[in-house]
């Protein structure tokens, strides 16, 4: 791909390349292969050095490499490019969240959450949050699933909050709402069924057995299916 491109640098095989530098730094990342992937990131970016794909993609291998400055440069330059977006906030965040600045990392995604309301920027909101204030960030919760209710992600955040709570008959209505949404969701299935065998619902052998095949490598929940095998 890259000698096709070097021969005819197209729109085609430009994209074919930059693809290509995107799948193996993620095979990197995967491996926590960070010097590898920085190196797949920084080749893409001297053909693309506008992409804000890839600058966040770095940026992120620098914060997970705790190469705080590096990183603080590199959002500059996506300053440059996209100031005042939600990208250019979540970005912010990350480095202020790095160097310990907690609060300056929840106003920063709060203004990245007004612009763009995507699971994303939710999800690293809602952590942020519930590191200081697990009230507010419980909250934030029904104001995402009211904002993207096609998400099942804030039903299984409260589903699993109300778990730890042992408020049992509350928590299965979030986890069978997820569920409508994501019927795949190992995590949901898994805490579901556990719940199910907590009072009694025979569902709770086949939801078991069904997280299972889906994950049949996970731990808690072999854990989950072979304890509900037991009990029945």
């Amino acid at each position: 791909a890259k000698q096709a491109y070097n021969q005819n640098p197209n729109a085609t095989s430009k994209n074919l390349l930059l693809k290509i530098y995107n799948i193996r730094a993620q095979k990197h990342l995967a491996k926590n292969s960070l010097q590898l992937a920085r190196l797949e990131v920084t080749e893409a970016l001297k053909i693309s050095p506008s992409s804000l794909l890839f600058l966040a993609e770095l940026i992120s291998i620098e914060l997970k490499d705790n190469k705080i400055k590096d990183a603080e440069e590199l959002v500059k330059q996506v300053d440059n490019l996209a100031p005042k977006s939600a990208l250019i906030y979540s970005l912010s965040s990350d480095v202020a969240s790095a160097k310990g600045m907690p609060d300056e990392a929840a106003k920063l995604l709060q203004k990245s959450w007004a612009l763009s309301k995507t699971n994303g920027v939710a999800s690293k909101y809602f952590l942020i949050l519930s590191q200081s204030d697990q009230l507010r960030a419980n909250t934030f919760l029904d104001e995402w699933a009211l904002e993207i209710p096609r998400s099942a992600e804030p039903l299984r955040k409260k589903g699993t909050i109300l778990l730890g709570e042992n408020k049992i008959d509350q928590a299965v209505p979030f986890f069978e709402s997820a569920l409508k949404l994501a019927p795949k969701d190992v995590i949901s299935l898994n805490n579901l069924a556990w719940l199910y065998q907590e009072k009694g619902d025979e569902r709770a052998i086949t939801i078991s057995k069904q997280a299972h095949e889906l994950a049949p490598k996970s731990g808690a929940v072999a854990d989950t299916y072979g304890w509900i095998l037991i009990q029945n």
